[in-house]
């Protein structure tokens, strides 16, 4: 006959298990409290619109040519079908180098500018990326895509002035067909925005291209 106050088998079995339990639970791992830092991300477009990038960019291309500064400025953007803007430049300062380059007997012939701007936008109507195509199956318009490539950096930099010497020389820009590299896409980040450059050895395509991303 069990004792007086004696407690159950079964009841200090349970005060043990609970025991147990509660400092099996004290050291799982605890939820952290406080602030949580959301991982950094790239921007998806630039911090400006249409009208705000022709304006930077005609600033570059006045400050080069002061004594007639609309003559490399955005001449004309269209809306195309994809929703993107496709915009042309002014081609006074390209004929006058053709017609330096023709009397220096650099060239032979006559050339028509050849250089196009292509923008996307995103929802907000910022510049989300731009193009920029061009040849280089002459002098005049291999030297003028390499200019709208450096004034479209400088406009999206925000600065007028952006080492334009470094960035063809390391983009390639004027080299020819004897640089070993010509096949193959260059990229370079720079602050704010990354270019990649592709350009093919002219028996493939006198074809030439520069892309802008945010980054």
């Amino acid at each position: 006959m069990p004792r007086t106050g004696a407690r159950p088998h079964w009841l200090i079995a349970f005060i043990g298990f609970a025991v147990v339990a509660a400092m099996g639970f004290a050291l799982l791992p605890q939820p952290v409290t406080g602030t949580i830092i959301a991982a950094a991300k790239s921007p998806t477009s630039f911090g400006l619109d249409l009208p705000s990038f022709r304006a930077a960019f005609d600033r570059t291309e006045a400050a080069k040519n002061p004594a007639n500064p609309a003559s490399g400025a955005i001449a004309s953007c269209d809306h195309m079908p994809d929703d993107s803007d496709q915009c042309t430049t002014g081609d006074a300062g390209f004929l006058r180098s053709v017609s330096l380059m023709r009397a220096a007997g650099l060239m032979d012939h006559t050339a028509k500018q050849d250089v196009t701007i292509l923008l996307q936008r995103d929802r907000d109507g910022r510049v989300a990326s731009v193009e920029v195509d061009g040849t280089r199956a002459d002098q005049a318009n291999a030297l003028r895509f390499s200019d709208v490539v450096t004034d479209v950096l400088s406009a999206l930099q925000g600065q007028a002035g952006s080492d334009a010497s470094v960035l063809k020389m390391r983009l390639g820009l004027m080299s020819g067909d004897n640089d070993a590299t010509i096949n193959e896409p260059k990229t370079i980040a720079l602050p704010g925005t990354t270019v990649q450059c592709v350009r093919s050895r002219s028996n493939v395509s006198m074809l030439v291209r520069c892309i802008f991303h945010p980054g």
